[in-house]
């Protein structure tokens, strides 16, 4: 049987944020062995696959699975966190190259979806708990509302990261003809004939 009420909060928030804060260093390294994108690839189908795991951790005793997948999930979204913010530098780099400077309007546009997100997350989550009939400061919620709870902390999580991954693979796309216009662009060295 696992705790219950605040415990069980605090325990699953502490397990999301050691997830996080603990595999930074390995999302770091990771993106320096397969490339930024697939690693950031590899963050997305963690995190999913983290979430929706915690589908099946309704019942209490499936607390150890629901701890263990909420700290997955932490390392998952560590990458989410880290990956992107490394990206936006690499796509400002490449519209420099387009002799375009266009820095505030990749960080403005970057500021105003992330506080988009932030405003919005809550208000989803409160609508799909509102659906289901949770009623706040209930310790015994109905089965429509153990099913919005559900959605809430699984299903609802895993659509934003999944609908990311267009614009990852628009920045693959963009990363791949960067890389072979500079390719293009370098000069040949001169060869050792030409020397001597």
């Amino acid at each position: 049987m696992g705790p219950s009420g605040f415990i069980a909060v605090i325990a699953l928030f502490l397990s999301l944020l050691a997830g996080t804060l603990l595999s930074l260093f390995g999302w770091l390294q990771l993106s320096k062995r397969i490339g930024k994108s697939s690693a950031y690839l590899a963050a997305t189908v963690l995190s999913v696959l983290a979430f929706a795991g915690l589908w099946f951790t309704r019942e209490v005793e499936a607390w150890p699975e629901a701890l263990a997948l909420t700290a997955f999930a932490g390392v998952g979204f560590g990458g989410l966190q880290l990956l992107p913010f490394a990206m936006l530098t690499d796509v400002i780099h490449a519209a420099r190259g387009d002799q375009r400077d266009c820095a505030g309007a990749f960080t403005g546009l970057w500021t105003a979806v992330e506080k988009s997100g932030l405003a919005l997350g809550p208000l989803v989550i409160a609508l799909i708990l509102q659906e289901g009939g949770f009623r706040s400061g209930f310790k015994v919620q109905g089965d429509a509302a153990m099913a919005s709870i559900q959605y809430a902390v699984s299903l609802a999580p895993a659509v934003p990261i999944l609908a990311s991954l267009p614009a990852l693979f628009t920045y693959s796309a963009r990363s791949r003809a960067t890389e072979q216009g500079e390719v293009r662009r370098t000069p040949n060295p001169p060869s050792a004939a030409a020397v001597s």
